[in-house]
């Protein structure tokens, strides 16, 4: 079949265009994507890049303070002795071999010599010989240093470390932090300074930023490359090379950079992303410092002026990339979409050809038939209406072509949901249908029509629509309505004759009343005819019933009811009725149908047992213990007051239907999921088993947790399990007696700490733990010095005060893991687990702790006395505690023997002069 170029363009060309715009915004939405996603991308990893920069340095100056302050360097400084030298710089030595960061650690007198020196070499700690210490008075780190005010830190730019006056090789950047120390009097007596290793930094800014590490860098306040991707440009100051700096390579990019903490910027070059870092905190010091050894550093540098950039460069050569490749992937699909409409614009076109030509052979015959014939395009409008559709429907086919819904709209309304749901289904893969359906004509009359349709297709196979044919079938469904109301009254006779059958009219008189009603009610059908029902029934039930039957007669539905007579002896019996509206051929109700049955045993056996309710309810409201039945499928039956009290519910509507697990027994005591599979009450009913549980929680209805002990047995009736009933009662003060008195036997009743027995408890089981890590451990044996004085001046209740707030500053000094007891009087033990499998380095971490506690026990006490009168004055007291430490590791000691080891240790430190540390078997 020759098709136009003409028809086949008209419809082509819009879609060619609607393609070409939608590619257009696509392309530009999906480019818009990737680059969001990338700059989403470089903005993360640079600035996980500055947190890695922040947090890498953030413990050094702690590292620096705490050095500054430690005993031995305090007593090499006030005694510059061989054996002090030595002995600081042995601890020195574990301290650098301990943590590894540290390329140098050093004490420098006033004048800038190196007192005493460590250098961490090929993963060891070594001590430099006193002959190959160097002056270091004109480096720059150490005149800004030494000018610095007690407790500042200075911190020097990160840059290349200089040994004999030269850069050393290979590079070794480096970080130097540095504090002044004095002697007692407050002469400063030279500085502490860490040599920090530089590429710790530089290699956890690698790690953090993997994912773009070929474009990814550190930058200085000053524009130079600390780290870059390309090695040859890093460290540019340090030669004096300022063409090796951004500044000089991307100015317009640097000068956005050097003004903004934070940014994304896309320039000619690329996109820039940056992000900034001040290593330095507020109260610390810094320089510019200097290239040359024995060069000063030109000014002093404040801590917001002291910064380290994170910067992204994407170059704009992979940006094109990106673009370029989306849109050569949108350039093809829409080809291909191009294509695939040609081909289904070609096969319409060639498709509408094939139905104007089938419509022209069907009119031609249908033109002439009795019956009224049609034709349905895809989507339901009409291609054809024969002539005999204004006989059968009284509207002619011009009506029908100008309005697809006038078949709709002449339906009977009974039958249009019905007529809708077929025409709403004009689909090729259709089967053929028929069926009847009713039309209202213009006079108001009713018709019925018999409906017949099936798919046509085209010679090539093509879907073209439905043909139908609609022929009027009002005298033979007349015929079948008469027979089919014979056929529903034998029908609704049969279903309903367990008991006294009947009829009545719209006028609720009786019409027909079979036999058995003087079983039932007490009068015969010849009584009965021709009365109402209400007649005979008990007055108070006359208006329920009639509500009853009224909604039956509107809703055209079956009815069920029960209701009382009264027979001609004056007797009550009860009757159930089930009835249904009787319909004519319009669908009016005209009467109803149904049979009577006689219920009065069962009425009085139903008032017994809910008598017998009634009293079991009785029962359990009486109960303490709160009360609950669960069915077969765990949802509750019924609870007790109790049991409303105890859990917090108002009404027993919030419970009765649920899920008695899923509502109080969902969860463990800390909060965990309690499965029902899991649940023992739960379990024990399914299996038909009693059980007793003396200590789970039930959840009230606010979520917390009430301890009960409960009780729970099966409910079964001849032999069949119904269900189960559940007793508990709340030990909520019996659990807190219970603490009471397990905290009475474990714990100090003043200050809470735990007591001899619990201590002795967690030694044996820190000396197990302690054979399975290979870790040592340590026991520290405290007493108060001159506590008795405070004692007998103000009495116990300062003294005890003051005890209290000793455990306090105690527990401030340890970890969790740790245990402080109070082992009676003034005097304390200290249990440090898990130190290190070194028994040196273990020495010196406990020796750490136990000066902390030594330094905070020794801190002014504020001590409230109350005296005669109610009136409160403050005592100032100042103490020291004398402490004695002993290691541990494994069962290779009693804990006896431990104790013993760490009380006489204790008892030595006080007789070398109070307030003092002592190891009972290592020297510190």
């Amino acid at each position: 079949m020759n098709i136009s170029p003409f028809s086949f363009l008209r419809l082509y060309l819009p879609i060619v265009l609607l393609v070409l715009v939608g590619s257009a915004f696509y392309s530009n939405q999906a480019i818009e994507y990737e680059l969001t996603q990338i700059r989403n991308q470089e903005s993360a990893y640079i600035k996980l890049g500055a947190g890695a920069l922040s947090n890498k340095i953030g413990f050094v100056s702690h590292d620096l303070m705490f050095l500054s302050r430690h005993t031995a360097l305090r007593a090499a400084i006030e005694q510059p002795t061989q054996k002090n030298l030595a002995h600081l710089a042995e601890d020195f030595s574990i301290f650098s071999a301990s943590l590894g960061h540290y390329d140098q650690i050093r004490w420098i007198d006033q004048h800038g010599m190196e007192k005493v020196r460590v250098d961490y070499l090929q993963g060891k700690a070594v001590v430099i010989p006193t002959e190959k210490l160097q002056n270091k008075g004109q480096r720059y780190y150490f005149s800004d240093t030494i000018k610095l005010k007690p407790n500042e830190v200075f911190v020097s730019p990160l840059d290349l470390n200089i040994e004999q006056n030269s850069i050393e090789v290979p590079y070794k950047p480096m970080l130097r932090i540095a504090t002044p120390v004095s002697d007692r009097q407050g002469n400063k007596r030279g500085i502490v300074i860490l040599n920090y290793f530089g590429n710790e930094l530089l290699t956890a800014y690698s790690d953090a930023t993997a994912r773009i590490a070929d474009h990814s860098m550190i930058i200085n306040g000053e524009g130079y490359w600390l780290k870059s991707p390309n090695p040859n440009d890093e460290w540019g100051f340090m030669f004096k090379r300022p063409e090796l700096s951004m500044k000089t390579r991307a100015p317009l990019a640097w000068e956005h950079i050097s003004n903004a903490e934070t940014g994304q910027l896309e320039l000619e070059d690329g996109l820039w992303t940056w992000e900034t870092t001040y290593p330095l905190k507020v109260t610390e010091k810094s320089s510019t410092g200097a290239v040359d050894a024995f060069t000063p550093s030109s000014g002093e540098v404040g801590a917001r002026q002291y910064v380290w950039k994170s910067v992204a460069h994407f170059p704009k050569s992979s940006l094109n990339a990106i673009r370029h490749g989306l849109w050569l992937k949108v350039v093809w699909i829409t080809g291909v979409l191009l294509i695939l409409f040609a081909l289904v614009i070609w096969q319409l076109v060639r498709s509408w050809k094939t139905l104007a030509a089938e419509k022209l052979k069907f009119s031609t015959v249908a033109d002439f038939a009795y019956d009224w014939e049609t034709w349905l395009d895809s989507n339901g409008r009409y291609l054809y209406c024969s002539p005999s559709c204004e006989r059968i429907t009284g509207r002619p086919a011009e009506a029908f072509m100008a309005d697809p819904n006038l078949l709709l709209n002449i339906c009977h309304p009974d039958d249009q949901a019905r007529l809708k749901s077929h025409l709403q289904l004009h689909q090729a893969s259709d089967p053929p249908c028929e069926f009847d359906f009713r039309i209202v004509l213009p006079d108001g009359k009713v018709r019925w029509l018999e409906h017949a349709c099936q798919s046509v297709f085209g010679q090539a196979g093509e879907f073209l629509g439905r043909r139908a044919s609609n022929r009027d079938i009002s005298e033979r469904q007349l015929s079948e309505e008469k027979v089919r109301y014979s056929e529903q009254r034998f029908q609704d006779v049969s279903n309903a004759a367990g008991e006294y059958l009947w009829e009545i009219d719209t006028k609720m008189r009786y019409t027909y009343v079979s036999n058995r009603s003087t079983n039932v009610k007490g009068y015969s059908p010849e009584e009965l005819l021709g009365h109402t029902p209400m007649e005979f029934m008990h007055p108070d039930d006359i208006a329920g019933v009639g509500e009853i039957v009224n909604r039956a007669i509107a809703d055209k539905a079956p009815f069920n009811l029960q209701h009382r007579d009264i027979t001609k002896s004056g007797a009550i019996v009860w009757e159930e009725v089930n009835g249904t509206p009787i319909h004519d051929s319009q669908g009016n109700v005209i009467g109803l149908r149904g049979a009577g049955l006689n219920i009065t045993e069962r009425k009085l056996s139903e008032l017994a047992l809910q008598e017998s309710h009634q009293k079991m309810h009785s029962l359990l409201n009486s109960m303490a213990e709160g009360a609950y039945g669960v069915d077969m499928n765990g949802n509750c039956t019924f609870v007790n007051r109790s049991f409303l009290r105890i859990l917090g519910y108002g009404h027993a509507d919030e419970i009765i239907g649920k899920h008695v697990h899923e509502l109080i027994h969902h969860s463990h005591p800390d909060g965990t999921v309690y499965p029902a599979s899991e649940c023992k009450m739960y379990n024990a009913f399914l299996h038909g088993q009693e059980i007793h549980v003396s200590d789970e929680v039930f959840w009230n209805k606010n979520g917390i947790a009430i301890p009960v002990e409960y009780r729970s047995q099966p409910i079964i009736s001849n032999g069949i399990m119904l269900g189960a009933v559940a007793t508990f009662v709340d030990i909520t003060n019996r659990k807190l007696a219970e603490d009471q008195i397990r905290n009475l036997a474990f714990y100090d009743a003043l200050t809470l700490l735990p007591n001899r027995r619990l201590l002795y408890d967690r030694l044996t089981h820190a000396m197990a733990a302690s054979k399975r890590s290979g870790h040592y451990c340590a026991l520290m044996f405290l007493d108060l010095d001159n506590f008795k004085p405070l004692n007998d001046t103000y009495g116990h209740v300062v003294g005890d005060s003051l005890l209290v707030e000793v455990a306090h500053r105690i527990n401030g000094c340890v970890r969790e893991i740790d245990t402080v007891a109070r082992f009676g009087g003034d005097e304390f033990v200290v249990m440090i687990n898990e130190l290190d499998v070194n028994k040196s380095e273990s020495a010196v971490h406990a020796g750490i702790i136990a000066e902390n506690i030594r330094l905070a026990l020794a801190k002014p006490y504020l001590l409230k006395n109350k005296r005669l009168g109610n009136a409160e004055s403050l005592v100032v007291h100042q103490c020291t505690s004398s402490v004695g430490v002993v290691l541990f590791i494994g069962h290779e000691q009693h804990p006896d023997d431990i104790l013993k080891g760490a009380d006489n240790a204790m008892y030595k430190a006080k007789e070398l002069g109070r307030n003092q540390i002592y190891f009972s078997d290592t020297s510190h």
